[in-house]
């Protein structure tokens, strides 16, 4: 009875995968954009404050179209609607060898400025082999087809980015702003990538099993990790967010290399602005209330986890003053004016000890209403030099810095978003300059999506933080995922009265063949590999981000190139939704 019910859960399984996927690469990529949701499309938006729906009143090709058109939330403003979307989708190519590909995008818009699919070539190691670029005639506002060829030698996957974008002006605000999508045809050798099977995914596999290291939650096994000795950066790369098991790994390591590797800069996916009250905490600063900051920090850490990790920080700076961790963040705030605001109360902050006019000028500055305010501050710190030694040179640089990334960001969310990686990466590179000379190391906890190597991304199409690490600092950057088999994750969100709202997961199992199959045939329920071990190819990997996804929680990539080495907890607990009584 019991092995019937296994095969009948396998069944279940496989049957719900086979129907997320798809049968033909039309269906399993919805080129033909039959449908749109996240359970069986692989088209996704990144950066997206537009409306999209299947467009019932259209019929071409004997169905309905997919419409993209400004939200009308944003459309019943007084200024002008507008339209920026980013579209994008990342298909495996068939076995067989192909010497030309032809694309063809059939759309029809209205009122555009530009609607371009750009098409990255991607070896079976995730290098981008070219970019070429697919225009829509925006001449034509009739159904049109436009195509073009390329060469498809050593190509393995094809990223396809649409990009739209068209905005009213003030003489006529309410013009109709829609771009309209048929189908992207994709012809191999001059046949329909339909005639072709679907690839089969290799599954992921390791050579030598004896080189599974056991790790472990009660003594320290982390000497088993070769990058952790031997990289000046490390970076700990979670493949979902959520997961208190996860996290206190991660503190585990952090600890680890701090007592045992020099590590002396400590920096998490979170604000640079948030995580400067954070630091001045563990320096011993009392002025500060870091333990407010980190209350708000439960969205992405397990409170707990991170309470210890802070605390230990402090108790260890306070045994050795002369030798103190710094702990920072890497990111950015999503709006520009919470990054000012946050400037505004950490100079406040300094100021209670200082009690200095012009700090107290810097700080209302800071709070002012600015179109341009990064330039209007930086200009105040040009104008006052003498600020400069009433912060300190480390405060002075740390805020003059912030403004610099705030102000090349921008003010708009959206293009805030599209810089993010290559932003924290100039956060990570001056931190590390300012805080870890030679011979000091560094260790980053983020998720797996900016850790990577790779210069492609399935969910983003933007360049990762890792990649821009590694081409600056070449092998002195390693990235370790972090990735679990079953169990819970923990998702968070504010709810209209400004408090969090925690929503408990339980994770879809391994599919088949993926990384996490792998290990979970494997007894040891918390290890390490180095990826020297793993097999080269496409495989399937847990992905989970934010928001988080009841269906699409796997990613094809190339996991031997897009990471050093890899952790695998088999079980996964959510996150602790509350501080310890100490920092109540």
């Amino acid at each position: 009875m019991k092995r019937f019910q296994l095969y009948l859960l396998l069944f279940v399984i496989f049957f719900h995968i086979n129907k997320i996927y798809g049968q033909t690469y039309e269906e399993r990529y919805n080129l033909d954009f039959a449908h749109f949701n996240d359970s069986v499309s692989n088209w996704t938006f990144y950066i997206n404050q537009s409306s999209v729906m299947i467009d019932s009143t259209v019929v071409y090709h004997r169905k309905h179209p997919l419409k993209i058109s400004p939200q009308k939330k944003w459309a019943r403003l007084q200024f002008p609607a507008s339209l920026s979307s980013t579209l994008f989708n990342m298909i495996l190519l068939p076995e067989a060898p192909i010497d030309t590909i032809e694309i063809r995008m059939t759309s029809k818009q209205k009122n555009l400025k530009q609607a371009r699919l750009l098409i990255d070539r991607i070896s079976k190691h995730e290098k981008i082999l070219f970019t070429d670029t697919l225009s829509a005639n925006l001449q034509d506002t009739t159904w049109n087809t436009a195509s073009i060829k390329i060469p498809a030698s050593d190509v393995k996957l094809l990223n396809l980015r649409l990009g739209v974008y068209g905005r009213n002006d003030k003489k006529d605000p309410n013009r109709e702003l829609a771009i309209w999508l048929d189908r992207v045809e994709i012809l191999a050798d001059g046949r329909s990538l339909n005639e072709f099977a679907l690839p089969i995914i290799e599954p992921f596999s390791v050579s030598e099993s004896e080189e599974i290291k056991t790790l472990s939650f009660e003594e320290d096994l982390y000497g088993n990790i070769e990058e952790l000795k031997s990289k000046k950066i490390v970076a700990l790369g979670e493949t979902v967010h959520g997961s208190g098991t996860v996290n206190r790994a991660a503190a585990q390591i952090i600890k680890h290399r701090v007592l045992n590797n020099d590590c002396r800069l400590v920096l998490l996916e979170l604000p640079f602005e948030t995580m400067m009250f954070l630091n001045k905490e563990i320096q011993g600063e009392e002025v500060f209330k870091g333990d407010s900051i980190l209350k708000n920090l439960g969205m992405l850490f397990d409170a707990s986890v991170l309470d210890d990790l802070v605390s230990w920080l402090k108790q260890y700076n306070d045994a050795h003053p002369n030798d103190k961790v710094t702990l920072m963040g890497m990111d950015l705030n999503f709006l520009d004016e919470d990054n000012y605001k946050q400037l505004a109360e950490y100079v406040t902050c300094l100021n209670q000890t200082k009690k200095n006019k012009l700090l107290l000028d810097l700080s209302a500055l800071l709070s002012k209403i600015l179109i341009d305010k990064p330039s209007s501050v930086l200009a105040f710190l040009q104008q006052h030099p003498e600020i400069k030694n009433i912060l300190g040179n480390t405060e002075f640089e740390l805020i003059k810095h912030n403004l610099e990334m705030s102000q090349k960001a921008t003010m708009v969310p959206e293009i805030r978003l599209h810089y993010r990686d290559s932003i924290m990466k100039e956060n990570a590179v001056f931190l590390t300059n300012l805080f870890a000379p030679q011979g000091k190391t560094v260790t980053i906890w983020t998720h797996f999506l900016h850790a990577n190597h790779s210069f492609t991304s399935p969910s983003a199409p933007v360049r990762s933080f890792g990649s821009y690490m590694g081409e600056h600092y070449g092998d002195e950057y390693s990235c370790i995922g972090i990735t679990v088999g079953n169990g819970i994750v923990t998702t968070a969100s504010l709810t209209k009265d400004g408090k969090a709202e925690f929503v408990d997961h339980c994770i879809l199992p391994p599919i088949n063949g993926s990384v996490e199959d792998f290990f979970n045939e494997y007894s040891g329920a918390y290890v390490y590999c180095h990826s020297d071990f793993f097999n080269d190819g496409i495989q399937y990997i847990r992905y989970i981000g934010q928001p988080y996804s009841e269906k699409k929680q796997f990613e094809l990539m190339n996991p031997k190139a897009r990471m050093d080495g890899i952790i695998f907890i088999n079980d996964s607990e959510g996150l602790s939704k509350s501080l310890s009584s100490a920092n109540q």
